[in-house]
């Protein structure tokens, strides 16, 4: 699972990282887990996109991870937060899988 964000005006990745120390132990316990460090957007190099963060993850039940994320109050009590740092309208989230 692959996420790209753009942080809403006048938040940094700092705001996101506070946010992210919260929700990571809260979807871990569903199986999804970070795989690398967040990556902060430095530099363009094509694309009409403008990101400023991007965070890669392996999920453990790609069936039932996000629906039982969604569905936990211990997550849901962030998404006021999650809402007030991230443009969610303008991010972009991706399922993937190794291709053969």
């Amino acid at each position: 699972f692959v996420d790209i964000l753009y942080l809403n005006e006048g938040k940094t990745p700092a705001d996101a990282q506070a946010y992210f120390d919260l929700v990571v132990p809260v979807v871990a316990g569903h199986g999804l887990e970070r795989i690398t460090p967040p990556f902060v957007i430095t530099s363009k190099m094509a694309g009409d996109i403008e990101p400023n963060l991007v965070n890669v993850w392996s999920v453990s039940d790609p069936q039932n991870t996000f629906s039982n994320i969604f569905s936990d109050q211990a997550y849901l009590e962030h998404v006021p937060l999650r809402d007030s740092i991230f443009d969610m309208q303008r991010s972009h989230m991706f399922m993937m899988k190794a291709a053969q």
